[in-house]
């Protein structure tokens, strides 16, 4: 068979140069396999460089020796139809197989050209040949950000364009699972087939473990180094990696990317002599087997790569694991906040577009769990970036709005413990996600998580010989206290309870009061291991208190002052208004306002807490508050009105021990309610506005007199607002309008 393989091809250090070089080396072992490479015009230049800093000229490597190399095309040239053509009818193959991105041909700046190229393999079809394409970019996968294209949706409907072209050929292959689903779905296209990484050589080399990283973890690092791969943040982040693992080193290997001469020796200069770093320059390719099978871990710090990326395919060939997270920014998903508590805005739907580019980012290592409540969570941005994993018969009424797909990785059915299980077990491959459910309904895994969270403390703290996981991470939302048509049935936030109950060493529970404390959280627990992180946030537009900025301050410390709702700045307080949770978090400010308005000489101090685990003593949990810290924040004697989102017990087991827990009064779900109006259910279970400024009055001495009137005042509010509900099924205007008044506003927010 002839095969014609269109490539960039080394020495050119044009992208997917290298992964064109192992599959022509494999292609080249077939004795049936006449290859020919029709490749890009090169010049003669220093292409590597040593362990040593020796450049080693690249048309000298032995590897590229005994290739069949066609130099019949060149980078942004209009006449690489013609003169390709012209090639391949001379040689009359076979097979052409084209390995392609966007750019192969031509830079952005040039789309007349870069089209021209990419609409080579329809030609090459249309005169009477095989072609077969792999593309190793999808545009609708494409991070423009710091790209420098100017027209992104001029350049995204090109790319679209070029797209359709490309799938002319009689088959495309892609390597991620991201790119086969949208060719799929978006482009309905049906020549489409999937490869996966570690495919290079036809039979795998069984990985040598004996070899693994004895006695040392060894950290390796491979690729040819451009700034773009990020060497610096790895530098960054090895001294961390040592205070856990004091033995470990890391290897960097691979020559310098033709575009960025000196830059891993410039790395390395920068580094104390002291860092345990081996920086071994260009490896020889029959050294490459030893390189990986020696290695604990391979390590991709890129900020951006392709299914092409020829480190992640060598690492599965000889078994080894990668680690490559891939994160977007969760501050370019905050919502504005110029002032707190004026705007409402769902944390969910928020979280569900920050989610939506995880999964984007990282479409063979993610996946979100739910059952069949994605979009009732307000998380249905994530089906722009997969769709739910179907694999029975569809029907014509799936496409509109069944979100369907083969291959999605949104894991929904009607059944917890499946989820829980499924989830699980994808964790322990080494992969992430996250568990989103209603609040009534997390209590179904109950005894799964009881399982997970013990085999997990004894897997931290016993066997050392196991590898981190990821953290089991559970949204829970659809909260108690927005249950709307589901009544009492769907009211129970007692799974925090029994979290609590399980080793401090693996439990987390996180309470953010708006969405941009949420996307901190979320963040945060998605780039930690071997937890199970607790997140409790409801899906109904909420008001938003914090800019980014102090969001990120507040969810780092997990508890703080919010300076814009106290009012005790250099005094000491009469009262300390703390609260956990969103909604309760909503009523005790609504609470303040009402007491700074019509009891004005009362100093108030406003406490919330995200990290619920704050508030145990420090010789009970990792993050627990010293007792300085936390008789700094609650006093050691002054009332305290605890606003809390669950059940209210939970807090007096968390705060007994304290020096002022006698003066602790704690609002939270009694089993009381029904299909209620949201504050109709509040009043029910006490934690609303009017009954915590009652319970204010009630415990400051000096309004127990002189605040008669305003608690008469608010006994009326509730019987008024009982009465409005039960008459038209929703609650005041006034109530569902509310702001926090612009003259208590200090742009002070927390410290």
């Amino acid at each position: 068979m002839k095969i014609c393989l269109v490539a960039t091809f080394p020495p050119s250090g044009r992208q997917l140069n290298e992964y064109a070089f192992y599959i022509a080396n494999e292609l080249r072992r077939h004795p049936n396999v006449e290859l020919t490479i029709l490749a890009d015009e090169v010049s003669n230049y220093d292409f590597v460089t040593d362990e040593n800093g020796k450049k080693i000229a690249a048309n000298d490597l032995p590897e590229l020796k005994g290739f069949n190399v066609v130099r019949c095309w060149k980078f942004d040239s209009l006449s690489n139809p013609a003169r390709l053509l012209n090639t391949i009818r001379k040689l009359k193959p076979d097979v052409v197989w084209y390995h392609l991105v966007y750019s192969t041909f031509a830079t952005a700046d040039k789309p007349v050209t870069a089209f021209a190229g990419l609409s080579i393999p329809a030609l090459t079809r249309g005169a009477g040949f095989y072609t077969h394409v792999t593309l190793h970019q999808i545009i609708e996968h494409v991070d423009f950000a710091g790209t420098g294209v100017r027209r992104e949706r001029l350049f995204r409907l090109g790319a679209e364009m070029a797209t359709r072209t490309l799938l002319r050929a009689n088959s495309v292959s892609v390597l991620l699972p991201g790119y086969y689903q949208t060719l799929s779905t978006k482009y309905r296209a049906r020549n489409v087939m999937l490869g996966t990484h570690g495919t290079f050589a036809p039979v795998m080399i069984p990985p040598d473990f004996s070899k693994r990283g004895n006695p040392d973890q060894r950290i390796l690092a491979f690729g040819h180094w451009g700034t773009y791969k990020r060497l610096e943040t790895l530098m960054q982040a090895f001294p961390l990696v040592l205070k856990k693992a004091p033995r470990a080193k890391l290897i960097v290997a691979g020559a310098n990317h033709y575009t960025t001469p000196g830059y891993w020796e410039s790395i390395r200069a920068s580094l104390p002599p002291d860092l345990p770093v081996e920086f071994r320059g260009y490896v020889a390719e029959e050294a490459v087997p030893e390189l990986f099978q020696t290695a604990s871990i391979v390590v991709l710090p890129y900020d951006s790569a392709t299914g092409a990326s020829g480190p992640a395919h060598q690492a599965c060939e000889f078994g080894v694991p990668i680690v490559s997270a891939d994160l977007p920014d969760f501050r370019a998903y905050a919502v504005k906040v110029d002032d707190p508590a004026k705007i409402q805005v769902s944390s969910t739907n928020v979280l569900g577009h920050f989610l939506a580019d995880v999964m984007r980012k990282n479409m063979t290592s993610f996946r979100v769990f739910g059952p069949d409540e994605t979009a009732s969570n307000k998380l249905d941005a994530i089906y722009e970036a997969s769709e739910k994993t179907w694999l029975e018969e569809r029907l014509p009424s799936d496409d509109d709005g069944g979100f369907l797909s083969t291959d999605g990785r949104v894991m929904e059915m009607l059944s917890e413990h499946t989820l829980e299980g499924w989830f699980e077990g994808y964790l322990l491959t080494g992969r992430h996600g996250l568990f989103a459910t209603y609040e009534s309904f997390v209590h179904v895994i109950d005894s799964m998580f009881n399982q997970h969270a013990k085999w997990l403390e004894k897997s931290k703290l016993e066997l050392r010989w196991r590898a981190p996981i990821s953290s089991l991470n559970l949204l829970i939302t659809s909260l108690v206290w927005r249950q709307d048509h589901n009544g009492f049935t769907h009211q129970d936030p007692g799974f925090l309870d029994l979290v609590t109950n399980k080793s401090p060493e693996v439990t987390r529970i996180y309470l953010p009061p708006d969405a941009n404390c949420l996307l901190s959280v979320a963040d945060h627990c998605l780039r930690s291991t071997n937890y199970v992180n607790v997140i409790v946030a409801d899906k109904a537009p909420h008001l938003q208190y914090l800019p980014m900025d102090k969001a990120v301050d507040h969810c780092t410390k997990g508890i703080g002052i919010w300076d814009f709702a106290s009012n005790d700045q250099g005094v000491e307080p009469d009262v300390v208004m703390a609260c956990a949770g969103d909604i309760p978090t909503a009523e005790a400010l609504a609470a303040v306002a009402i007491l700074r308005e019509r009891c004005p000489e009362l100093k108030v101090r406003f406490v919330n807490v995200v990290d619920l685990f704050r508030l145990m003593p420090e010789s009970e949990h990792p993050h627990g508050l010293s007792e300085r810290e936390f008789d700094s924040l609650f006093t050691i004697d002054k009332p305290v009105i605890f606003n809390f989102h669950a059940y209210a017990s939970l807090i007096h087991k968390f705060t007994y021990r304290r020096t002022n827990h006698d003066n602790f009064h704690v609002r939270g779900y009694k089993e009381k309610g029904n299909i209620n109006t949201p504050l109709e259910l509040a009043i029910l279970n006490q934690i609303d506005r009017f009954n915590l400024a009652i319970d204010v009055i009630d415990r400051v001495p000096a309004l127990q007199v002189t605040a008669a009137h305003t608690k008469e005042w608010l006994k009326d509010q509730i019987i008024d607002s009982i009465c409005y509900a039960n008459e038209n099924g929703i609650d005041r205007p006034e109530i569902n309008d509310w702001k926090w008044p612009a003259r208590r506003t200090q742009m002070t927010f927390d410290r």
